[in-house]
């Protein structure tokens, strides 16, 4: 429920950057690191669990406030501030809080790596650049194409982002 729009484009562009940062990473270091919460496992448990909720009480249940679900005894303290807050909103700071995190520990890994193996991190840093530029140039065309591709044809748009994506990374984009 979070509609056709740059809300449910920001998701795929977060979720693209993660896999990207990931497999840039496993590239400079020689290593897949999957932390205590990564995507290949908690992310998709976390998917089939939106996927059963919405299944289960129909799609409205994302655009009710957390009160409706939590109820306003449970709300206290610093919590009172997401009463109002839709379920939609609240999933998608918490995807952006752990894929960002994820990408952060990306960041970091590649930087402990290239400082023990002596090589340079601005160097390793440039290897994100396909991936900015793809980020960037699908923002561009969205934004400034005369059709409504983004209220209109998403669907499509995001099909053809991700087959792209596809070819970027097996290409060797994280090079």
């Amino acid at each position: 429920m979070l509609s056709q729009g740059w809300r449910t484009l920001a998701i795929l562009f977060i979720a693209l950057a993660f896999f990207y940062c990931t497999t840039w990473e496993t590239y400079h270091t020689g290593t897949l690191y999957l932390g205590y919460i990564n995507g290949p496992v908690e992310g998709t448990l976390f998917l089939c669990f939106i996927y059963i909720l919405t299944g289960c009480y129909g799609r409205g249940i994302w655009t009710a406030p957390v009160k409706a679900y939590l109820g306003s005894q449970y709300l206290v303290g610093p919590l009172e501030a997401l009463a109002d807050v839709p379920l939609n909103d609240l999933a998608m700071v918490g995807f952006v809080i752990m894929s960002g995190t994820t990408i952060l520990n990306s960041l970091v890994n590649v930087y402990a790596a290239n400082k023990t193996q002596k090589k340079s991190y601005v160097k390793s840093l440039f290897g994100i650049a396909p991936l900015v530029a793809f980020i960037g140039a699908a923002v561009a065309w969205l934004a400034y194409s005369p059709a409504d591709i983004l209220h209109s044809h998403l669907f499509v748009f995001e099909l053809a982002l991700g087959l792209d994506f596809a070819m970027l990374v097996v290409g060797g984009g994280s090079q």
